[in-house]
């Protein structure tokens, strides 16, 4: 049987942000926001190994005490620009099999 995994993605360049696309295999866990679950086509990656998407990260940067950012996760702190940036999702999902209404 096919698996269903529903997933909210945004800043795809071929598909509408907040778009729920049915991906018929499991997105990577390395690639799915660890706070909201979005699948994001740009990821951050905290030196903990969580992944964020810009916007909750932003929101984390905001509250953290000057450079200095503590992961919602583990509670780990780093300096933020020890984070690092990854924008090859839309090629990674371009071919990806989707399901259709």
């Amino acid at each position: 049987t096919m698996h269903s995994n529903k997933r909210f993605v945004t800043g795809f360049p071929y598909i509408a942000n907040w778009t729920l696309v049915d991906f018929r295999h499991d997105a990577p866990a390395d690639r799915v926001c660890s706070l909201c679950g979005v699948l994001p086509a740009e990821t951050l990656w905290t030196p903990c190994r969580h992944v964020f998407c810009r916007r909750c990260f932003q929101g984390l940067a905001s509250t953290g005490n000057g450079d200095l950012v503590t992961c919602p996760v583990d509670g780990a702190e780093y300096a933020s620009g020890l984070v690092r940036v990854d924008r090859s999702a839309p090629e990674q999902f371009r071919h990806y099999p989707v399901g259709c209404k």
